[in-house]
């Protein structure tokens, strides 16, 4: 059966069935699903998780924070959880009955999908009324319009992204540990030079800023969703040092570890 991108379209789009915040712990082993009960769109606000699709060719995505997964009605996958993660999960039906393929973006760019996935929260839990659901549909409907108008930035191409999936998975699995670019490019079979600029040119930063923001999420989810003192956290996400971690959180999220702990505590 031929099957389509979640290209927007509000002849497609039917009812939102239900829209919940959740979060995940690292497991040992993949948390796998059965089938989906409708289709669902879900974003990231910390952590890192990898979907592996059996029935999609073995296709896999990695989605973190401030990524979009989209997911089809019916799909089967497994789950590999890396970081502690904090979601929030829209499922809809669709009227079409066409089949879809599950697909990932990652946003190059800001583009308030934190404030619009909140957004459809908070109106979805004031009531059971037609018009708000309404509502939702609407809030729905703009959210992948949004991701539609902004595909060509923010998709990756595959062909050239599978490239580099080795040093990403490596990433994940040893983000504890110091890790080199010239151990990523050797886990892709590349020149170190070459895997500099082709990382560079899919995930807009370099190696180095991609480790350290992988580092500083998990920190986050740690932050959130865990006992660990602050230097317990610092070490098992990969920093050298209590100061050189605070310095670092501090540059990137404008508070400290504990400030940011205790503005974000569950």
């Amino acid at each position: 059966m031929k099957k389509h991108s979640i290209a927007v379209s509000e002849t497609w789009l039917g009812p939102v069935v239900r829209v919940i915040e959740n979060s995940l712990r690292v497991e040992k082993l993949p948390l796998k699903t059965e089938g989906r009960d409708a289709h669902g769109l879900i974003y990231f606000f910390t952590g890192s998780v990898t979907y592996h699709f059996p029935e999609e060719s073995l296709q896999t995505f990695t989605a973190g924070a401030g990524d979009v997964l989209y997911l089809p009605e019916g799909s089967v996958y497994a789950m590999d959880v890396h970081a502690p993660s904090h979601y929030l999960f829209v499922d809809f039906r669709t009227v079409d009955g066409v089949a879809r393929f599950p697909e990932v973006y990652h946003p190059s760019e800001n583009l308030g999908f934190d404030r619009d996935f909140r957004k459809l929260l908070t109106k979805w839990n004031l009531s059971d009324e037609p018009s708000v659901k309404s509502e939702c549909h609407m809030l729905l409907w703009k959210i992948l319009s949004k991701i539609q108008k902004n595909a060509a930035a923010r998709y990756l191409p595959k062909s050239r992204k599978a490239s580099l999936d080795g040093a990403v998975e490596y990433i994940l699995d040893n983000i504890e540990t110091p890790i080199t670019v010239t151990r990523l490019a050797a886990e892709c079979g590349l020149s170190e030079g070459h895997f500099r600029r082709l990382f560079k040119e899919i995930y807009r930063v370099s190696p180095v800023r991609y480790i350290l923001g992988v580092r500083l999420k998990k920190a986050c989810g740690l932050l959130q969703y865990s006992n660990q003192s602050v230097s317990e956290i610092a070490l098992s996400c990969g920093f050298s040092g209590l100061y050189y971690f605070s310095r670092a959180f501090h540059d990137e999220y404008g508070m400290t570890p504990t400030e940011y702990r205790r503005k974000n505590a569950p």
